[in-house]
């Protein structure tokens, strides 16, 4: 009851500055005066100026009556149930006993349950035991497990109740204690109660890549958060803002949130660190290519080359990665065979100081510059240390690129069924990690082997089945790559219906996204393929009977309503047409009657 009535004389406050001479708090300095502080008749009348009988008989049942009407009404339409519950649990807790109420303060200063072997270590009393048995009396504990929390109702009450000073210290030893029972989430957040911000950044600096590499999902959105709420921090040292920046970036980064993610790369610019930089301006270098702003991406790496270069013995790892990353550039893009050359002499330099990843991916820059330069043997060999340096990592992602490299290299050099035999790895590894892009890349280096081998149905269906993956991952650069291998399929098979559009949407895609290299290659099949640039008037039969005639050096009636399906009729009709567009030519008579393509 006294809790409700508290409730009531709250709700009557009108605000504004509280006085005996401000009538719109009349009311409530008359009820807390008389039922609260147990003044006498005499007291409140010359706090509020009136004589003792209006006090009596009109000021104090007036504000009865006024706390009765906020009662009543709150009874008939509960609108602040939130608010009652609040001030009962206020009440509640003010008549515990004192070692109650100071573990329940203890309890309030903290988000989480707190073990009941941090709150041994942290207890402001020595009767801990009597102390919870009280509060979970009182329905105040949930229990879970071998940790306590406090009930939320009474969380605001309580935390208001802690001494600043103390609330910290206790955060501070949480944060310890969480940091060595490998939390070190939960040990950041206490950094940051106990305002204790550079400990916590960096402790996310220890353990970040960690909690990534596992790769929970929960504990990942944690750290986003965590790293949301001190990058918050006015109190916050650039250093470590700068630090938690370019820690927040590869978090989003990973999430797949690339816009922001360069956002946090660009503002840990700011960063008088030279590692902290130089990391924001490799991964903005690599955002920037997955974005094919190839440009962009060599300015970042040439920035981050020029502070590193100034004391390579700062990062040389990193140096070389910016070198190997910077020729891939000049390989796959620029086709600037000296630019890529000069990065991977720069990369080798520092190779002795680099660990097996990065050689692995050294030797396959190598391996890729050979290619252009069309040493196959050379390029062999790089390939071939490429994929063993991966092996030797054990990580998986590198072992199916490098074989994918390998078995696309020994097919160029026609040693077909070594290899498919790499590309097999590679494509069961990509598949138990679910790498699409490398699934499609798998595909369609197949498909080519089977390409050169004439094997047409295979080398159709891996085509397809890539091109339609790269369709759904919304990857233009490959899907222009497939249109060039499914062109020139059906070109050489003289399915020109087919090809044409393939050929014509790899033009689009190459200039939609300024892939030289792909806009060379497609002129160079239409150079080779003239009538992909004629827009044929054939229907599908006849364009069947055109592939049969360029493999058999003639067609009749008979087997063109073999080859299509279709009655004699409508044969002889298709082929009239063809003689009458200059396609094929007649020759013979009678039942000797044959088409053959013009001399």
């Amino acid at each position: 009851l006294q809790s409700v009535l508290s409730w009531g004389v709250e709700r009557l406050q009108p605000g504004g500055a509280r006085s005996w001479h401000n009538a719109r708090w009349r009311d409530v300095n008359i009820l807390q005066a008389y039922y609260w502080q147990g003044a006498r008749v005499a007291d409140v009348a010359e706090w509020s100026g009136y004589s003792d009988i209006h006090v009596m008989q009109t000021l104090r049942p007036k504000a009865v009556a006024a706390l009765a009407a906020v009662l009543r009404d709150e009874l008939r339409d509960p609108q602040d149930v939130a608010g009652r519950q609040r001030v009962a649990a206020a009440d509640l807790v003010a008549r515990l006993p004192k070692p109650a109420r100071d573990t329940a303060v203890l309890l309030a200063c903290f988000d989480q349950a707190v073990s009941l072997e941090l709150l041994y270590a942290l207890a402001p009393t020595a009767d801990l035991p009597q102390a919870l048995e009280a509060l979970t009396q009182a329905n105040l504990l949930v229990p879970v497990a071998d940790t306590q929390q406090l009930h939320p109702l009474v969380l605001p009450t309580l935390r208001l109740q802690a001494n600043p000073l103390q609330r910290q210290t206790w955060q501070w030893q949480a944060a310890r204690y969480y940091a060595t029972k490998g939390d070190p989430l939960t040990a950041v957040a206490s950094y940051r109660e106990a305002n204790l911000l550079t400990a916590g950044v960096e402790l996310l600096v220890e353990t970040w890549a960690t909690i990534l590499k596992q790769g929970e999902q929960a504990e990942i959105s944690r750290l986003q958060t965590e790293l949301a709420r001190y990058l918050e921090q006015s109190a916050l040292a650039p250093a470590e803002k700068a630090q938690a920046q370019a820690i927040a970036g590869q978090v989003a980064e990973s999430l797949g949130e690339l816009d922001t993610a360069e956002l946090h790369y660009s503002r840990a610019l700011t960063s008088q660190d030279t590692a902290v930089k130089t990391t924001a301006l490799y991964r903005l270098a690599e955002l920037s290519k997955r974005k094919h702003h190839m440009d962009l991406a060599l300015a970042y790496y040439q920035r981050g080359i020029a502070l590193l270069a100034e004391d390579e013995t700062q990062n040389p790892a990193l140096l070389a990665r910016l070198h190997v990353d910077r020729a891939m550039i000049h390989l796959q893009e620029k086709q600037d065979l000296d630019a890529a050359q000069s990065d991977l002499v720069a990369a080798d330099a520092l190779a002795p100081a680099v660990a097996q990843a990065l050689q692995a991916d050294l030797h396959n820059a190598w391996a890729s510059y050979h290619y252009q330069m069309k040493d196959k043997t050379a390029e062999l060999a790089h390939r071939l240390q490429a994929w063993l340096a991966a092996v030797e990592t054990g990580d998986s992602e590198r072992m199916m690129k490098t074989a994918h490299n390998l078995g696309q290299a020994y097919a160029w050099r026609g040693a077909y069924e070594q290899g498919l035999d790499y590309l097999g790895k590679s494509l069961a590894l990509a598949e138990e990690a679910g790498n699409q892009q490398l699934i499609g890349a798998n595909r369609k280096t197949r498909g080519n082997i089977y390409f050169w081998q004439e094997a047409w149905a295979l080398a159709e269906a891996e085509y397809l089945a890539a091109h339609a993956l790269f369709v759904q991952m919304g990857s233009r650069n490959w899907q222009g790559y497939l249109a060039y291998e499914l062109a020139e399929l059906y070109a050489t098979r003289a399915r020109w219906g087919e090809a044409r559009p393939f050929w014509e949407t790899g033009q689009q895609i190459a200039a939609e996204i300024g892939n030289e290299m792909l806009a060379g290659g497609l002129r160079a099949l239409g150079e080779q393929f003239p009538l992909l640039a004629e827009r044929s008037d054939l229907n599908e039969r006849q364009e069947a009977a055109l592939v049969y005639v360029r493999e058999h050096g003639r067609v009749t009636n008979r087997d063109y309503c073999d080859l299509t399906d279709c009655a004699s009729v409508t044969a002889a009709r298709d082929l009239k047409e063809m003689v009458e567009k200059g396609v094929l030519v007649v020759q013979g008579k009678g039942r000797g009657t044959f088409y053959a393509l013009p001399e």
